[in-house]
């Protein structure tokens, strides 16, 4: 076995990976809105924690946590997570290894014997360091936002 064979698996294995492997820390900032009789409420601080009745968070600057009934609760968002280095090894794997392969499998001169090899690292090389620029400018971009929170049934109440 060379030692081109483990390399291998790690890089095809790498962007396969299922976002729920990769851990997430659900203690973030949220934002929802309830009614009463006054009118719609905004509110936004940390998530501390879910039970099957209530929503659990902690304003900015505060020390106590405040319970919301689920049944008040309108719709729900938490703040987007992105990750800027997951950006840039996503975007050199899917930009250099097309490059790379195009390089190594696209060149063939039987005058210049190992042409392949550095034609390959050349454009893996090249690629990967334009996709990786490409990653990290599209999680810039995409770093402040909102996505819709379904609550799930309940989170334990970090201590």
């Amino acid at each position: 076995m060379s030692w081109r064979s483990p390399l291998l698996a790690v890089l095809l294995a790498t962007p396969a990976l299922p976002p729920a492997a990769i851990a997430q820390d659900p203690y973030r900032p949220i934002r929802f809105t309830t009614a009463d009789t006054a009118g719609v409420h905004r509110w936004q601080g940390f998530f501390e924690g879910l039970t099957a009745d209530s929503l659990y968070m902690r304003f900015r600057d505060a020390d106590s946590i405040s319970a919301f009934s689920r049944s008040a609760i309108g719709s729900v968002e938490r703040q987007r997570e992105i990750h800027a280095l997951r950006g840039v090894g996503i975007g050199c794997l899917a930009v250099g290894a097309p490059l790379g392969a195009l390089g190594y499998f696209g060149t063939h001169d039987p005058d210049s014997p190992g042409l392949e090899k550095i034609a390959g690292v050349l454009g893996f090389g090249t690629g990967c360091v334009a996709g990786g620029i490409g990653g990290l400018i599209v999680s810039a971009v995409r770093r402040n936002g909102w996505e819709r929170w379904p609550l799930p049934d309940s989170v334990q109440l970090r201590r």
